[in-house]
């Protein structure tokens, strides 16, 4: 997902374009997806679960990460309008990858 905008009441879905730099896309586990306001403030993938960040789905075929997003039965729902930096979470037997990879730009009412 390159830098994008959505509406703050539309529902979306949107791929981000995976590198597999060594392995294979058969070695993910999961695939996790957070944003946060604050480039700083990495989520946590420890806990249960995925920790701070929400599962969505891989598609191998690309392989894209592809999150539902918004008030309509998204995986994801930002709260307010704004720039938030999309972090995710790359998940194999042996890794937990971060990534900070775009900025979605959640835009007021219409």
């Amino acid at each position: 997902m390159a830098d994008a905008d959505i509406w703050i009441t539309a529902t979306e879905y949107r791929r981000l374009a995976l590198t597999i730099n060594s392995g294979s896309v058969g070695s993910i586990t999961g695939v996790g997806m957070a944003l946060r306001s604050n480039p700083n403030d990495v989520p946590d993938p420890t806990g249960t679960g995925m920790g701070e960040f929400i599962a969505v789905t891989l598609d191998p075929a690309g392989p894209d990460i592809v999150a539902l997003i918004g008030p309509k039965a998204g995986q994801i729902v930002p709260a307010t309008p704004g720039d938030y930096q999309v972090f995710v979470l790359i998940r194999t037997l042996t890794e937990d990858i971060i990534r900070r990879p775009s900025v979605l730009t959640v835009l007021g009412m219409p």
